[in-house]
């Protein structure tokens, strides 16, 4: 298991919605890229989305037997825009799931531990901002591929 700040970070249950699977965003993804988006839901640090930005260790905790090069799958997902490097005041670099709250329930008893939140808190943190369409009536995912400026 992952630490942060000596506490030990467990993985969360999330869901699938049924139109997931025919979202025209998600099926122009590799079918691993797609499966590996998910399993990153699971190890969210907190609820806004934020992962520790190590490819590898995602691979092992999402898929540890799959012969795939994580590295790779990480660049489709950052390319399509499903995920986003974010830049803490510290020098880490995290990954950050802007569509997660609209694929889960989050839950505001459950405390946040990320690092990148804290920092956030605390000011003085960087990002590489995405500008996102509004979503097609009854899709969770955006019309089109979004696009990545810088702050």
């Amino acid at each position: 298991m992952e630490r942060v700040s000596g506490r030990r970070l467990v993985a969360r249950i999330r869901t699938i919605k049924p139109d997931f699977w025919t979202d025209g965003n998600m099926v122009g993804l590799s079918a691993y890229a797609r499966l590996f988006y998910i399993g990153t839901w699971n190890f969210s640090l907190c609820d806004r989305g934020h992962l520790s930005d190590d490819p590898v260790g995602l691979k092992l905790k999402i898929l540890p037997a799959d012969d795939v090069d994580p590295i790779e799958l990480l660049a489709e997902l950052l390319t399509k825009g499903r995920l986003v490097r974010r830049h803490a005041p510290d020098g880490r670099i995290y990954l950050f799931n802007p569509r997660l709250g609209d694929h889960q329930k989050t839950d505001a008893r459950w405390t946040s531990r990320c690092p990148y939140c804290a920092s956030e808190e605390a000011g003085g943190f960087t990002e590489e901002a995405v500008n996102l369409p509004e979503p097609r009536p009854n899709s969770p995912e955006p019309a089109e591929t979004p696009r990545t400026s810088p702050q």
